[in-house]
């Protein structure tokens, strides 16, 4: 009750905002409902392996043209949004201005969209970051993500899962897939303080922040099918639908 008194003063004093336009809202950490309104969240029908949106008309078992023609190294991709130019400023804000404000948010809505997935990973695990970036940004954004997510699944949470063992030029500065996908060849390999039976025969559930053409997830996936990974699950905050 104490604590409840206490938040409710707090509000009274210093009203919660929205977090991207600032406009006051009824609870702390969330958007008003015009920004709300922006974003495209992704729902079925989707692709059964990558959750790409599909046409309205397709079923909830279709696959995109993409995924049969080039099947990927992972089984499922889900994402909560559309990359898009509404969508954007919540990742960019989150990555690069060190504003972990949005954290949650990009988390609950993670999780409403990989709900499956969390409950079934015997694994929980970020895309890793080279040391040097690391060092740069002060910490792995997909990690925080991942850890959040981690407290609602009965999945182990390993944030040193893989590692990043050739540092590459940003993917967001490379102009098409190929280049994408020869940047970051060979750049991952399961942590050497891991022994493979770590997972061996378990279900990885691999956190991003957002997809765009998919080649540092494809990279990442192929690296923990190699070392004995049943399956590889994805979920990211946002994923690019048009241009992959």
């Amino acid at each position: 009750m104490l604590r409840s008194i206490k938040h409710r003063l707090v509000d009274l004093i210093l009203p919660p905002r929205c977090l991207h336009c600032g406009t006051h809202v009824g609870q702390p950490q969330s958007i008003c409902g015009e920004c709300w309104s922006n974003l495209t969240f992704i729902s079925q029908p989707h692709c059964i392996t990558c959750g790409v949106p599909m046409p309205e008309s397709a079923s909830s078992e279709s696959e995109c043209l993409e995924c049969i023609s080039e099947p990927p190294p992972f089984a499922k991709a889900r994402a909560a949004l559309c990359y898009d130019q509404h969508a954007t400023p919540f990742i960019t804000r989150f990555k690069y201005s060190d504003q972990l404000q949005f954290a949650p948010l990009l988390a609950l809505w993670m999780e409403n969209a990989g709900r499956d997935l969390l409950a079934q990973a015997d694994i929980i695990t970020p895309v890793p970051l080279h040391w040097t970036r690391l060092f740069t940004r002060k910490y792995n954004q997909a990690a925080i993500l991942a850890q959040m997510m981690a407290r609602n699944s009965t999945g182990e949470y390993l944030p040193e899962l893989l590692k990043r063992v050739r540092r590459t030029p940003p993917q967001a500065s490379l102009h098409n897939k190929t280049q994408r996908i020869h940047n970051v060849k060979g750049a991952f390999q399961l942590h050497p303080r891991l022994e493979r039976d770590t997972i061996k025969g378990k279900v990885i559930l691999l956190i991003d922040y957002v997809m765009t053409t998919g080649a540092t997830i494809r990279a990442c996936a192929k690296v923990l099918k190699k070392s004995g990974a049943k399956k590889v699950w994805v979920l990211t905050a946002a994923r690019t639908v048009l241009g992959d």
